[in-house]
């Protein structure tokens, strides 16, 4: 008996624990029968399959797929996440992906440049399975600061000096300072 399957039984007795004598039995019963089914009938990927279809709990089915045999994407270096934990904070991390996986516009900025090409090379990389498929600058130019009105989303990096140089600001620019937490 696998992890799995062990916790998927823990959970049934202790939901069959709490029920009372009121019309829940019934509801319990057939949760308890789809979750002895999956236990049961649960294929694991085959090595060389790419993907393997579970029929959960009478609703659509859950597909669980392998990575790319190349793996996840790669990091800039071994220490980045914990770089860009430091930068940004658990709630400036789901703050930032959370506007990436919404496709907002995106303007992050720093006095350390280096923090804008680490910060925006980690979060692309951990979209993972997704992918940022809209502009991405990680320092964007000044030459090319009017780019920041454009009207579709996009992933851009600014040194903290250059935005001083930004008249305005659209309001529905996601704006991320670096070095003071997320604004």
């Amino acid at each position: 008996v696998g992890t799995m399957e062990v916790m998927l039984l823990r959970t049934c007795e202790a939901l069959s624990a709490m029920v009372g004598s009121d019309g829940q039995l019934d509801r319990l019963g057939r949760f308890f029968e789809d979750v002895a089914s999956l236990v049961i009938n649960y294929q694991r990927p085959i090595p060389g399959v790419v993907s393997s279809s579970i029929p959960f709990l009478g609703g659509d089915p859950l597909t669980l797929t392998l990575p790319p045999s190349n793996g996840l994407p790669p990091l800039p270096h071994g220490a980045s996440i914990t770089s860009v934990c430091r930068l940004l904070g658990a709630n400036g991390i789901n703050f930032l992906l959370a506007a990436m996986l919404t496709e907002c516009k995106i303007l992050l900025h720093s006095d350390d440049i280096g923090n804008l090409c680490l910060v925006a090379e980690v979060m692309t990389a951990l979209m993972y399975p997704f992918q940022w498929a809209l502009p991405y600058i990680p320092v964007l130019p000044v030459p090319m600061m009017e780019f920041i009105e454009a009207p579709l989303s996009y992933l851009l990096g600014v040194p903290s000096t250059s935005v001083k140089l930004i008249s305005e600001i659209p309001e529905d620019v996601v704006m991320i300072d670096l070095d003071n937490d997320f604004s």
